[in-house]
């Protein structure tokens, strides 16, 4: 129809009524682009605004588990100490030898502690997060979480040393009533009896705490584990403030 009009108005020579006719082709053009803009501003935002929930539910995840790590390193920590100990008394093991069984086990427990990222990688290869603030928040808050990993991440020699001097019917046993596994969690027990002779047990203790390498790979171990619970609260307090940098942002719109 405004084809026609135009045809028609340049036959009768009407200039006013053709240029007329071009402005309103010119900002017709122009609104078309401007709504299409506005859409797919209006797509982009709420995606990422979508993609902020599923990223706040992810720290949230994140420092629930960093909770569960740095409590049960803690478990592994004192074990260590408390094996530490007993090397340190230079005695026999004359009672209690179940108990420093279960100390030496529970001492070498290691775990990954990888944070979950999936979500926060989907955004930044899209550009996103835009805010600044919240951009900055999270990206702390995996950076420490990556350097707690890089320390952590490493099989203790420890581990190895006193599982091959641990006889294998005590550790099945250890592993079957002191060790538990429920959805990916792992924990640690001591309501648990090593249900070997008394005389089997003390031999075994006695031939850990001779063991020279034992308390030197013990003591490195123990120290990490123990060094590592500051930083886990650090690493709970940095996804603290990288969640309410999130709901500051979601509350703009």
């Amino acid at each position: 129809m405004l084809l026609r009009r135009v045809i028609k108005h340049v036959k009768a020579q009407d200039w006013f009524a053709v240029c007329l006719d071009f402005i309103i082709v010119v900002i017709g053009v122009f609104l078309g682009i401007q709504i299409g803009n506005w859409n797919e501003d209006r797509i982009f935002e709420n995606r990422e605004r979508a993609l902020l929930v599923e990223l706040r539910a992810e720290i949230s995840e994140g420092i629930e588990l960093t909770k569960v790590w740095r409590d049960y390193l803690g478990d592994v920590s004192s074990a260590g100490a408390k094996s530490i100990t007993f090397i340190d008394s230079n005695q026999p093991c004359s009672e209690n030898c179940q108990d420093r069984v279960i100390d030496f086990f529970h001492a070498s427990q290691f775990i990954s502690v990888d944070l979950d990222r999936t979500v926060f990688d989907e955004m930044q290869r899209a550009g996103w997060p835009s805010s600044r603030a919240v951009e900055s928040a999270v990206t702390a808050y995996y950076t420490q979480g990556a350097g707690i990993a890089e320390n952590l991440n490493e099989r203790p020699a420890y581990r190895t040393l006193i599982r091959e001097l641990i006889p294998h019917t005590m550790l099945d046993v250890l592993w079957e009533g002191c060790h538990d596994v429920v959805r990916g969690i792992e924990s640690l027990s001591r309501d648990c009896a090593v249900e070997l002779g008394s005389t089997e047990i003390r031999v075994a203790v006695d031939t850990i705490r001779e063991n020279p390498r034992v308390k030197a790979t013990l003591n490195h171990w123990t120290s990490m584990t123990k060094t590592m619970g500051p930083y886990m609260d650090g690493l709970i307090e940095a996804g603290q403030e990288a969640m309410t940098a999130i709901d500051v942002e979601l509350g703009k719109h």
